[in-house]
């Protein structure tokens, strides 16, 4: 992304939410991966999660013990973006444990939060809080 994206996707309305913010940022988000690959080191197998953006649920074994992470919990316009952070978070050489507890905890967190967490950018994330 470049720095004029970033620019204009974090510009900010004030206080308001700006239900877009989502749209902005999908178009400037690469396409999801065709198959996203995992290794299970209890089974010391590769494994493969299947055309994740049409997937309303990754199924995965972690420590041996099946495992899903439900993005219909999520509300549908942002089920993408935590797809999107699945896979980041295995980018950058996380298990697929640590990827599936960072998602999961974020099913409480309302749309409108969502919205505003993004909208707030990497420099106005800290001044947000959630009670």
């Amino acid at each position: 992304m470049s720095i004029w994206n970033q620019q204009q996707l974090f510009k900010g309305d004030g206080d308001v939410v700006n239900d877009d913010i989502l749209q902005r940022l999908y178009a400037v988000l690469p396409k999801l991966p065709p198959v996203i690959r995992y290794y299970d080191d209890f089974d010391n197998e590769l494994r493969s999660i299947p055309a994740p953006e049409k997937q309303t649920r990754f199924e995965l074994s972690i420590n041996g013990v099946p495992t899903n992470v439900d993005f219909a919990r999520f509300h549908p316009r942002s089920a993408l973006l935590f797809k999107h952070l699945f896979v980041f978070i295995l980018g950058m050489d996380r298990s697929v444990g640590t990827a599936m507890l960072y998602v999961t905890r974020a099913y409480p967190l309302p749309y409108s939060d969502i919205c505003t967490l993004v909208e707030a950018g990497p420099t106005g994330i800290a001044l947000f809080s959630v009670c």
